[in-house]
């Protein structure tokens, strides 16, 4: 409970003031117009606020009582019993001795701040000429009840009127004064208190000069809450006092106020919002923002509106409080819930669809995942659950091995905590586009007629189908297979053959290889030998003839004497070579055959060639001449294979030797002497075979008779030698021989002349 004195000139009134409750106000600034025109006015108007962020006013016409409270009293006087304005106090005091009192008080909804230029308005009324003194008083209280100013009326005369006054604290001169007045009274007394300090202002002949009151004002910051009335009737005897109260306008600064802004639901992901705060002050001072009870700023405020951004907010519910603290330490707070939720989904590559080849291994799907409240995962196979699991938000991968051919969906489905989700559906296409794989032999070399041989193809697929051989681009057998692919090469023909073979899986992918097969012949042609021969020189029709055989024959070769004489062509028949031509002596007569492959045989024959034949001649018939007739010639035809000398004998002594190298032999006879001459011609050959012949020459003189004698001519053949000497010369003279080249190869020797010796 306080005390609060209130002081006049003649009589000292305590009131005791009991405090049952406290005042504790929030108000919402709205704004109006600063000034007051209270002349216009409803008169059933209870109260008028008039706010804006620099100003506050409260208006009263007294017309009514509500709003105003008993506060204090020493008689049970209710308010307005007389009259029709608000605070009317016609009273008879109890006793002379007493002073009575009463007092109402009013509680601002909306706190004045004092400031420095707080404005209080009063019109005290007087309608009766009562004998009775009264006092009337209009008192600001703060917060917590204590005074702040007073205004104190009193009608010393007992006049009729009514007095106006404004007072205010001058702006930053710390001073409370009356600043207006009109008055109709006569020497009102009135009193101002203004923290403590009293003045004291007194009418005289309706000339009333106002004092200035000295209050050192700090300019410190108060608030009126409360607005206090105060009746009382001294214990001087009189009878009435009748004073009220026309109207009360009170105008200061605006108390400081804050908003409250709407509640906020967004999404996480959401940037750009803000909680916005308009909060108001006299005498703004700093702000406390607390997130969730936690203070995450502090800082100095001029009075402009706060806003905080949002950005960044996780999922949850925070509490925005705002503290606005002005200069007196007034707190004024608000609290904003924001809601942050998760309406985004969680981000899921799209895969694009992929092909992938059967049996391959390592190959996965990964899909590039994210979300700030990631909870878990599933991943289905051709709608079957594969995995589910918890999912911190990363990237998630699912290994492909083990799929079978055809379409395989892979479906992924993230979920955060807030029940969104995202999916992805990736189709795996496994395809067999690979073809067998074969292990190729190498090529194979075989002899002619090997059996038991045969191509090896080692194919290996996961899903074996057909095969095809060709042998020399010709299809030679088909088939499945599994697992190897043969074939026998029995009978194969001689030369290279190209076996191809082309294997199938179930997807008609293929391969192929091809294995060459060369069938060689190992075997030489045959050739039945001959036994050497001995043949006659100059023997014509004598051949040589071989028996030869092979598969493949091919070509031949006859060298004589290291000399090739015969080559070409072998169909496998006989060969046969003609020894016609042969000179005299031992011939290596060698015959090769060769077949295709180059294989081959060879024979040897010596074949010797002799000469045991004696040479030709002829037998010209005998002649005679008379003598010293000319070209007279003996012709001779002779002929051997190896002709090698000649020789004359003129009746039987040998004329010389010359080399027989023709077969035909002419001897001029004209000188010989008359009478018979036997001329013999010996021919040998280069083996010593001889063969020669005689012819009568009988030369018949001129001088005699032509009488004729006949001799018989002998022509000898022998295969032994005859030595006949070397020299051309005889007893009776000498013979020259001429060699005459002919037609034919024939060659004539002609001998030019016997010279007889002269005795």
């Amino acid at each position: 409970m306080r005390k609060i004195q209130f002081h006049r000139n003649l009589v000292t009134v305590v009131l005791a003031f009991i405090l049952v409750w406290s005042f504790i106000g929030t108000f919402h600034s709205t704004d109006y117009s600063q000034t007051i025109m209270h002349d216009n006015v409803a008169l059933d108007l209870v109260e008028t606020y008039q706010t804006s962020a620099l100003e506050t006013s409260w208006f009263h016409d007294c017309s009514n009582v509500t709003g105003w409270e008993n506060y204090s009293s020493s008689v049970d006087l209710p308010l307005n019993s007389i009259g029709s304005n608000l605070f009317r106090w016609p009273y008879i005091a109890t006793s002379d001795t007493t002073t009575d009192y009463s007092s109402y008080i009013y509680n601002l909804e909306t706190p004045i701040v004092v400031g420095n230029h707080l404005k209080l308005k009063v019109q005290f009324d007087n309608n009766l000429m009562a004998s009775q003194l009264g006092d009337a008083a209009v008192i600001l209280l703060d917060e917590n009840y204590d005074q702040v100013c007073k205004i104190t009326y009193r009608d010393n005369y007992f006049d009729t009127g009514y007095v106006t006054l404004i007072t205010a604290v001058s702006e930053g001169e710390g001073s409370f004064a009356a600043d207006e007045w009109q008055c109709t009274l006569w020497q009102p007394i009135v009193r101002l208190e203004y923290e403590g300090y009293v003045e004291n202002l007194e009418y005289w002949s309706n000339n009333l000069e106002f004092g200035v009151m000295a209050a050192d004002y700090d300019n410190s910051q108060r608030i009126i809450n409360h607005v206090l009335v105060y009746f009382s009737c001294p214990n001087n005897g009189y009878e009435y006092a009748d004073i009220r109260i026309d109207w009360i306008e009170l105008t200061g600064g605006s108390m400081t106020t804050i908003d409250s802004p709407s509640d906020i639901e967004m999404g996480y992901s959401e940037i750009g919002n803000n909680v916005t705060w308009h909060p108001e002050a006299y005498y703004p001072e700093e702000y406390e923002l607390r997130i969730n009870n936690v203070l995450q700023e502090n800082d100095t405020w001029d009075g402009s509106d706060l806003s905080f951004s949002l950005n960044g907010l996780g999922c949850g519910e925070y509490v925005y409080n705002l503290t606005v603290i002005d200069e007196l330490g007034f707190r004024l707070s608000d609290n904003v819930t924001i809601t942050v939720t998760d309406s985004v989904d969680p981000t899921v590559e799209d895969v694009q669809d992929r092909m992938l080849e059967y049996g391959t291994s390592g190959q996965n799907i990964t899909w590039e995942c994210d979300d700030l409240y990631p909870d878990s995962y599933n991943i289905t196979l051709d709608d079957s659950l594969l995995i589910s699991d918890s999912w911190d938000g990363g990237n998630l991968s699912i290994p492909l091995d083990g799929l079978d051919i055809g379409l395989h969906d892979y479906e992924i489905t993230v979920n955060d905590t807030s029940g969104n989700f995202a999916q992805d559906t990736v189709t795996v296409n496994v395809v067999d586009t690979s073809g067998p794989i074969i292990i190729t032999p190498g090529s194979i070399q075989m002899y002619e007629g090997e059996t038991g041989r045969s191509i090896i193809w080692t194919v290996s697929d996961a899903h074996p189908s057909t095969y095809e051989i060709y042998i020399d681009e010709a299809l030679e057998t088909s088939g499945p297979w599994s697992s190897s692919v043969s074939i026998s090469l029995d009978g194969l023909e001689l030369g290279v053959h190209e076996y191809f073979l082309m294997v199938y899986d179930e997807f008609m992918n293929s391969a192929n290889s091809t294995v060459d097969v060369n069938v060689v012949d190992v075997t030489n042609p045959t050739i039945v030998p001959l036994d050497d021969l001995a043949i006659e020189l100059g023997t014509l029709g004598e051949a040589l003839i071989w028996s030869c055989d092979d598969f493949h024959p091919d070509s031949y070769r006859i060298i004589v004497n290291a000399i090739e004489m015969e080559s070409g062509i072998w169909n496998g028949s006989d060969i046969s070579y003609l020894l016609n031509g042969l000179d005299l002596g031992n011939h290596v007569l060698i015959l090769t055959v060769y077949d295709t492959t180059g294989l081959n045989a060879t024979d040897e024959v010596n074949v010797l060639v002799s000469d045991t034949t004696a040479p030709t001649i002829n037998h010209p018939e005998d002649i005679t001449f008379v003598s010293g007739s000319i070209w007279n010639i003996i012709t001779w035809e002779t002929h051997d294979f190896k002709p090698q000398t000649f020789q004359y004998y003129l009746n039987g002594t040998g004329l010389g030797e010359a080399v027989w190298t023709v077969f035909g032999i002419h001897l001029i006879v004209d000188n010989l002497d008359v009478g018979i001459h036997n001329i013999t011609l010996l021919i040998t050959d280069s083996t010593g075979n001889t063969a020669s012949d005689s012819v009568i020459v009988t030369i018949l003189s001129s001088e005699t008779s032509s009488t004729t004698t006949e001799t018989t001519s002998t022509t000898t053949e022998t295969n032994s030698t005859t030595n006949t000497g070397s020299t051309n010369e005889t007893p009776d003279g000498t013979m020259t021989i001429l060699t005459i080249a002919g037609a034919g190869g024939l060659v004539s020797i002609i001998v030019i002349g016997i010279i007889k010796k002269k005795s």
